[in-house]
């Protein structure tokens, strides 16, 4: 996952707090609740309800008849909570209580009480409430909540809680559907309930942006996933755990889009759940480009948003520089104070040609003509900070990091391996920046070739300075990262253009992007394979032979899914049929052995040594690119590359021995795709207005 940035993102993501007890997970756009199968929200952890990045609940405990409801029974369905509870002698109990948190635009508690005995029952329902207003970095961090004005009591028959700080503002009203006395901790509301009948009340719990006014957190909303659900193609296969896990990623995903009103058909994906339920770039991008199977929508919902907040400016604080892709979209008061960083922060560097990348991929896929072309002119601001602010040194190469104005928070790595102690040399020291990430040259690459050919499909420009920029970057990959000791690619370059000499799954995304091809990527595929990268269940991150592996750290030795997926989808399209075999069916194991969700990472041990991945402590799950890496893995053993511009799909399935793949409807330009496949052999494949084609006499720089 993305770490964060700024004040905020000083936060070390791998350590949140953890609630005490337990407690479910309910997403609903920008807004989450973390509670106990009651209901209840328990003070002093990481429980609460928040919305625009704030804490607006921190404790939350309904009441009957002065005592706590003993659980019978819970129940988690979508975004409500329910649970079923009794008062009164737990043998001859005199009331049923069903409750029902139901999280929206607002949370809304409904409390029905069941008289279970003849006579009737005179009672009161207390709803207390608590808010800290604390920020969602610094729940994370468990930090104490900044200090600032909190304001409760009585308004118009509601409560309302305020929080003002350095001209933050946040409120939240509790409101209740029967005559109630407002409190200045919460609702207390006297009620009969008759003999073996029931009664009802209903409390809501609004979000305020500040006093009556309704709070819009950054503009992103849930999708209904009846609507993501219609449209997904449908897949069977052997062994058969793969269409388990095929759906389990489909539903997860439903889970993470979000959408700006009147935009539903055109949804971006939240890195993950909870705590980054918001607009990413890489993270998005990366898992909108890895969904691809289930149609255009994502891309281009993500690439829109994308364009629409591309950087137009020079702000130190935020990292934005003139066509730089944004890492991040938030909404809290960390980073909207005064000595924040704002809501968006820039601080990534490669979400900007990730971005042209997507879109072109987008474009091979046959995405809609009008909307490819309203966002070439980002691409090409995309690539004007490819080929200017993103190398500030003129090397050729994009980097970052080096010296940056006194006071201002960025993040220390701002690759995908962003932690502070990511990039670390062959004797374990922490590489100095600026930093030149070997994967990120491969994506600027890829990017150049892409921006070259929609300039040559749209008539936009001349393709050809692109194209001669693109063979010399990948020139100065092959002369400056190449360890031909190591069969491998370095890491980075680090300040003083010195090759990190580390083995590790960065230069794996060389073969993704195409950049590295022929005897290099085989000896490469062959590298990553050994048994100190290659842990039966995918690709550890650092070598195990770094005196910095830890199997258990963040970025040093984990495996990730979506870095596994990735390079297991690079080593397929350059040939390396075995080992990309072997890497995808590992990180499948893996899923698989998750109940079906890949987690964010798990931890680097070798199968030989645990017959099941180990969990990463603190792991998100569900997680964006996680969820989508099966998907990207089931596209690369198909060898599925649209190539709608000319009329074809090209298909080269390269699935292990035993293998059978059925998928009806992929969505292909405007055209609707069915592919049957076992082992290296398509038994039937069917586009009404597209040639399948095997790869034989396709150039191969367009196949991705």
């Amino acid at each position: 996952m993305t770490s964060d940035t700024g004040a905020a993102f000083a936060a070390d993501e791998r350590t949140p707090v953890e609630a005490p007890g337990a407690s479910v997970t309910v997403v609903a756009g920008n807004s989450f609740l973390i509670c106990t199968p009651e209901g209840d929200i328990l003070p002093g952890g990481a429980q609460g309800y928040f919305a625009g990045d704030t804490r607006l609940v921190s404790a939350l405990r309904l009441r009957v008849s002065g005592s706590t409801p003993r659980l019978l029974v819970d129940e988690l369905d979508g975004q409500e909570v329910r649970s079923v509870s009794t008062v009164g002698d737990p043998t001859r109990p005199d009331l049923m209580v069903t409750r029902s948190t139901l999280l929206g635009d607002r949370l809304t508690v409904t409390v029905t009480l069941e008289g279970l005995t003849a006579d009737p029952v005179d009672t009161v329902v207390e709803l207390n409430v608590a808010a800290d207003f604390a920020d969602l970095f610094d729940v994370k961090r468990g930090e104490r909540p900044r200090a600032g004005f909190v304001g409760a009591g009585p308004s118009n028959g509601a409560l309302v809680l305020a929080y003002e700080s350095q001209g933050f503002r946040r409120g939240l009203r509790v409101s209740c559907d029967r005559p109630c006395e407002v409190l200045r901790d919460g609702i207390s509301v006297p009620l009969t309930v008759p003999g073996h009948g029931e009664t009802t009340v209903r409390f809501e719990l609004r979000p305020e942006a500040a006093l009556d006014t309704p709070l819009a957190a950054s503009g992103f909303g849930p999708v209904d996933p009846a609507r993501w659900e219609a449209s997904r193609p449908r897949l069977q296969a052997e062994p058969e755990e793969l269409e388990d896990i095929w759906l389990r990623s489909c539903e997860d995903l439903g889970t993470l889009l979000l959408a700006e009103p009147g935009r539903e058909d055109r949804p971006i994906v939240a890195a993950g759940s909870p705590w980054f339920m918001a607009l990413f770039g890489r993270d998005s991008l990366i898992t909108s480009w890895s969904a691809l199977l289930l149609g255009p929508a994502l891309c281009l919902g993500t690439l829109r948003a994308l364009a629409e907040r591309q950087g137009t400016r020079y702000v130190p604080g935020s990292a934005e520089e003139p066509g730089r892709i944004l890492h991040e979209l938030r909404a809290g008061e960390v980073v909207l104070r005064p000595d924040g960083w704002g809501a968006v922060y820039y601080g990534s560097v490669d979400a900007t040609p990730l971005f042209v990348m997507t879109l072109t991929e987008l474009w091979r896929w046959g995405g809609p003509s009008d909307e490819l072309a309203a966002l070439l002119p980002a691409a090409e601001r995309a690539v004007a900070w490819i080929l200017g602010d993103g190398d500030p040194d003129r090397d050729g190469l994009v980097e970052y990091g080096g010296t940056r104005p006194p006071g201002v928070a960025a993040l220390a790595n701002q690759a995908w391996k962003d932690s502070d102690d990511a990039v670390r040399h062959a004797d374990g020291s922490i590489a100095e920046g600026p930093i030149a990430m070997v994967e990120v040259q491969g994506y600027c690459h890829a990017a150049l070739l892409g921006l070259a050919e929609l300039r040559e499909a749209f008539g936009t420009g001349d393709p050809d300075p692109l194209r001669e920029r693109a063979a010399r970057l990948a020139e100065a990959i092959e002369e400056r990262f190449w360890m031909d000791d190591e069969d491998c690619y370095a890491m980075a370059l680090d300040g003083e253009k010195r090759p990190v000499r580390s083995v590790s799954t960065n230069p794996g995304h060389l073969l993704w992007t195409g950049t590295v091809r022929g005897e290099r990527a085989r000896r490469l595929a062959a590298r990553l394979m050994a048994e100190d990268m290659f842990t039966g269940f995918g690709l550890r991150t650092l070598s195990a032979t770094n005196p910095a592996y830890n199997p258990l750290s963040y970025h040093c030795g984990s495996v990730w899914p979506h870095d596994s997926a990735i390079v297991a989808a690079g080593m397929l399209r350059a040939g390396c049929v075995r080992e990309g075999q072997a890497v995808a069916r590992a990180v499948l194991d893996a899923a698989r052995a998750f109940g079906g969700r890949p987690p964010e990472l798990f931890g680097g041990f070798s199968s030989k040594r645990f017959s099941r991945p180990v969990p990463y402590p603190t792991s998100c799950s569900p997680q964006a690119w996680a969820s989508a890496s099966p998907l990207l893995l089931v596209r690369a053993l198909l060898g599925l590359e649209p190539d709608v511009p000319h009329g074809r799909v090209v298909v080269d399935p390269h699935l292990p021995t035993g293998w059978e793949i059925d998928l009806r409807r992929i969505p292909v330009g405007t055209d609707r795709l069915d592919l049957h496949a076992r082992g290296d052999t398509l038994v039937a494949a069917e586009a009404a207005g597209l040639a399948v084609v095997r790869p034989e006499g396709v150039d191969a720089a367009r196949r991705g």
